[in-house]
């Protein structure tokens, strides 16, 4: 039990993924409710400076992404995320996120961006006993933009 819940099943923002490892689908929901996410927007591509101080640039794609902040539990970690980090970092494949486990449209086919192999799974402890925290960064397959809020719009009465 965490700040007096039993089960999180119902609440909002527990993500979904779904990965294929050795040509066998896996998918798992985590059990917390994530942190709301950070919007990133990056470009590939380069610009230069002629000798006669006229600037080139050009664009080959937009990405366009989020850096999410999981939480979990210590068994979740073990048992479902790292082996999925590994199994992505081996196979640099798409995987799906849905940023609502209950919720289908908030569903997305990502790339990882973030962290990298390298860099390895450095997971902080949680705000609860048992819980860790985990950042991973994601850019949609596709280029298109999370049209996900955390929070809901504002509307005329605020």
């Amino acid at each position: 039990m965490i700040g007096g819940l039993e089960s999180f099943e119902g609440l909002q923002w527990r993500p979904f993924f779904g990965y294929v490892d050795c040509e066998t689908p896996i998918e798992f929901e985590l059990s917390v409710p994530q942190h709301p996410w950070d919007p990133e927007s990056s470009a590939v591509g380069g610009s230069d400076r002629s000798t006669a101080s006229v600037w080139e640039s050009f664009v080959i794609r937009h990405d366009r992404g989020a850096t999410l902040h999981l939480r979990m539990f210590e068994s979740e970690y073990v048992t479902l995320f790292e082996p999925m980090m590994r199994t992505l970092w081996g196979q640099a494949q798409d995987f799906t996120l849905r940023l609502d486990a209950n919720e289908p449209s908030t569903e997305h086919t990502v790339q990882l961006v973030g962290p990298w192999m390298t860099d390895g799974l450095k997971p902080r402890r949680g705000d609860y006993p048992g819980t860790y925290e985990v950042d991973l960064q994601v850019c949609t397959a596709d280029g298109s933009q999370f049209p996900e809020y955390y929070f809901p719009e504002p509307d005329e009465s605020w």
